[in-house]
């Protein structure tokens, strides 16, 4: 039980830095062996339920994970397009501060015009 929990410990520590799908796999795949091998035991064939086990826990570790890094990337392309929305808003006051400039300036170019009709 020694040896398992070191192993477990082992894989565990190597997991960080990676994404969520090959953390998912790592534990999953540990996980895995651990009860396949405890349920495999009580039939007489630990081996066997640890490979088992571990290939099931495999493919549902790395399943779970690669839906959170999905969700993941989904959130930070929401974020990029809420900054962008945002400096468009933005871009747009600016122009209509300008416009009403503009239109300002006419209004006075034009009542100098009329004064200088006169």
């Amino acid at each position: 039980m020694k040896k398992l929990c070191c192993i477990l410990a082992f894989f565990l520590s190597a997991c960080g830095g990676t994404n969520n799908a090959a953390d998912g796999a790592v534990v999953g795949t540990v996980a895995g062996a651990g009860v396949g091998a405890i349920v495999g035991d009580d039939r007489g064939h630990a081996g066997a339920g640890a490979a088992i086990g571990a290939g099931a826990g495999f493919i549902t570790g790395a399943a779970a994970g690669a839906i959170a890094d999905a969700s993941k990337d989904h959130d930070d392309i929401l974020l990029e397009q809420q900054e962008i929305i945002r400096r468009q808003e933005e871009e747009m006051k600016r122009q209509d501060r300008e416009i009403q400039d503009i239109k300002r300036q006419q209004y006075h170019n034009e009542g100098l015009r009329r004064f200088e009709r006169k």
